[in-house]
């Protein structure tokens, strides 16, 4: 548990968070009195390359959730509601990296995006 911060982040690498939730599972919502739902946990899981083709990446979504990891600037912590295309500018300052569990993609009006479950 030192490496989750005071909002309940993983300060770390996403192969240790993932370890962390197939060991323990998801507890944090378990241990508030007002959510009613079991804890889970992970089987397994496996790293894939960074370089897997897009095609790859939409059939492994097809079977199954997969997380991303996305790095962080101020247009990403003020996003609601749209679709993140990237930091505006390119000397945005990098809060570091965030990682998210990305459950489907879609297109919209031309322009291809993923869905994401983000903390």
């Amino acid at each position: 548990m030192e490496d989750v911060d005071k909002k309940s982040c993983m300060l770390s690498s996403t192969r240790k968070s993932l370890t962390y939730v197939t060991n323990y599972g998801i507890i944090i919502l378990s241990k508030r009195e007002d959510v009613f739902i079991p804890r889970l946990k992970l089987k397994n899981f496996t790293m894939v390359p960074t370089n897997y083709a897009e095609k790859i990446i939409i059939n492994l979504i097809n079977c199954h959730p997969i997380t991303g990891v996305i790095k962080t600037t101020q247009e990403f912590i003020e996003l609601e509601n749209e679709i993140f295309t990237g930091p505006i500018n390119e000397y945005s300052h990098l809060y570091g990296s965030h990682t998210m569990l990305v459950v489907g993609y879609g297109e919209e009006d031309g322009e291809k995006f993923y869905w994401v479950r983000n903390s």
